[in-house]
């Protein structure tokens, strides 16, 4: 699994996350995957995204 995961951090590496430290449950690489996977698994919306995630969270 390690594979797939340092795969996609390849592409995304070179991002700056914008976000405030330390005021961020989950790191950037994490929700980038998360939002990647639930398109490809055919969510269309924000929404899709978070049922994806949450029914992947085991």
């Amino acid at each position: 699994m390690q594979t797939g995961i340092t795969s996609i951090h390849k592409y995304f590496q070179e991002l700056t996350d914008p976000r405030v430290k330390n005021r961020s449950s989950h790191l950037l690489m994490d929700i980038l995957a998360i939002a990647l996977l639930a398109v490809i698994a055919g969510a269309q919306s924000f929404n899709g995204m978070a049922l994806f995630a949450e029914s992947k969270e085991p």
